[in-house]
């Protein structure tokens, strides 16, 4: 399966191009290094609950650091809790593992990390993983939009960054 994601990670993504990974990448330190060392392209991790240095994230400023060194010494060149950027046809995107909080009628499993959930700070969108297959868009009342950007929903690739601004404008965003 490996072989599978890497061959299909390096049909989308070029050398020189950068990606976001949003969490959940890989449980094993050493695992993870093998994986990105055939990996095209700059790798930045947005932490999710089951990358290695998940813990050390929550913790205090030298677990942070230590945990930033760690996914330096698994070959990702960045990590980050959450992160914001300007995608040009979109605005302002946040970047976080986990979704907005959801509906109080969501089902129980949607309801674990609530304190880690990002909340809404001006934002047009949320590019987020965690859920897996549970869907690829979706607006909760009162929110800016969310795209999951977990391989499980976009045929076990990476996202470009021309198909989420499509999306984007397809769901009727400004």
């Amino acid at each position: 399966m490996d072989a599978h994601l890497i061959e299909q990670w390096n049909a989308t993504v070029g050398p020189d191009d950068t990606v976001y990974c949003i969490g959940d990448f890989c449980y094993m330190p050493g695992d993870t290094a093998i994986a990105l060392a055939q990996m095209n392209g700059k790798k930045i991790l947005i932490c999710g609950n089951h990358d290695p240095m998940f813990k050390l994230m929550q913790g205090t400023q030298q677990q942070k650091e230590d945990a930033h060194g760690l996914a330096l010494q698994c070959g990702f060149d960045d990590l980050h809790w959450q992160h914001t950027m300007r995608i040009e046809g979109i605005g302002q995107v946040k970047l976080s593992h986990f979704p907005y909080l959801p509906p109080k009628d969501a089902p129980e499993d949607q309801q674990r990390y609530l304190e880690l959930r990002p909340k809404p700070t001006g934002e047009n969108l949320l590019l987020h993983g965690h859920v897996h297959s549970y869907w690829q868009c979706q607006q909760d009342a009162g929110k800016p939009l969310m795209i999951n950007v977990g391989i499980d929903v976009w045929g076990l690739r990476p996202v470009s960054e021309v198909a989420l601004v499509s999306l984007f404008q397809k769901a009727g965003q400004p």
